[in-house]
């Protein structure tokens, strides 16, 4: 029999050890949620499995697994991540449910859990575009707008310029990947762009460093002079202070910053992923459903699914 116990960030710290530190911050601003499943029969006082999840637009996302070392084998793998979907589906909040593993990190037992605990799979380009700055182009056209706009580093904002930001992406009626409780000093702030015109915030660039990456967090204007302004002001930083070999990390969302990504860097590469999917029978399917699931898919970000948990 298995019990569940929902983590709280109160007691985040008695799990800290199954979960990576890259998810502990948005698992206590409520970005993630924290489940640990433990036998009911068993005496042991650390848990069979602990999953890390996200809704998004009511679908769940299994975002990270951790299985103690008793339960790595695929039957009970799957056995638990079969009670896992069950129990989502109780609840009847969501359509279904998916994950994403990056291929260089999927392994045999990945698909083959996945597989038997009833969902179905497919091998996808993922949504994370890797280049160096030395294969950005037409710089020239770039430095030349952010020489026509104004552009200020992050470290330059005032909490006023900070909030209205904040209030306007707020207001935004696209889907704008933005956390609502942004921890500003988590992104660099001096390659991080701000765009002003007319002295009000136009646009928003939001670079943080991951390992050797530069990585490209967030793309935010209202402006068509903003996005290729902060591009240059931010290249010229850039070019100032990194080697021409410097690697960079843009994930991305919706097809518009992918397009002006092929065109600033034609052989820009894209990793291979690894998608599951499971519809939840108990929900009436609808016609948009397929349509939604497209849209959504390629809006991760996440590098986490079933993965080092099953080290």
């Amino acid at each position: 029999m298995y019990v569940d116990q929902y983590i709280h960030p109160g007691i985040l710290s008695d799990y800290v050890k199954f979960i990576p530190k890259n998810y502990h911050a948005q698992i206590i601003n409520g970005e993630l949620s924290v489940v640990a499943t433990y036998d009911g029969n068993s005496e042991s006082d650390e848990p069979i499995g602990v999953m890390v999840s996200a809704d998004h637009q009511k679908w769940f996302e299994i975002v990270w697994v951790y299985m103690c070392k008793e339960y790595r084998t695929e039957v009970k793998s799957a056995e638990y991540l079969r009670y896992c979907l069950r129990r989502i589906a109780r609840t009847r909040k969501y359509i279904g449910a998916f994950c994403e593993v990056q291929v260089e990190e999927e392994k045999a037992l990945h698909s083959n859990v996945m597989a038997l605990a009833g969902m179905e799979l497919l091998y996808e380009k993922n949504n994370i575009y890797e280049m160096r700055l030395s294969q950005i182009r037409h710089r020239h056209t770039l430095l030349h707008a952010a020489e026509e706009t104004e552009c200020i580093p992050l470290s330059d904002a005032d909490e006023d310029i900070l909030d209205f930001i904040e209030d306007q992406i707020a207001s935004d009626k696209r889907p704008i990947p933005f956390p609502s409780d942004v921890n500003w000093e988590s992104y660099d702030d001096e390659l991080s762009r701000i765009c002003v015109i007319d002295d009000e915030p136009t646009g928003l660039l939001l670079f943080s460093h991951a390992a050797e990456y530069l990585v490209l967090d967030l793309a935010y204007s209202v402006s068509e002079k903003a996005l290729p302004a902060m591009i240059g002001s931010a290249l010229k930083y850039a070019e100032s202070n990194y080697m021409p070999d410097q690697k960079i990390l843009i994930p991305v969302v919706g097809t518009g910053i992918s397009d002006i990504l092929n065109r600033m860097v034609p052989d820009v590469t894209r990793g291979d992923a690894l998608q599951a999917v499971t519809w939840f029978e108990d929900t009436p399917i609808k016609p948009a459903m397929q349509k939604m699931l497209d849209q959504m898919l390629p809006d991760k970000t996440n590098q986490g699914g079933l993965n080092d948990g099953y080290r």
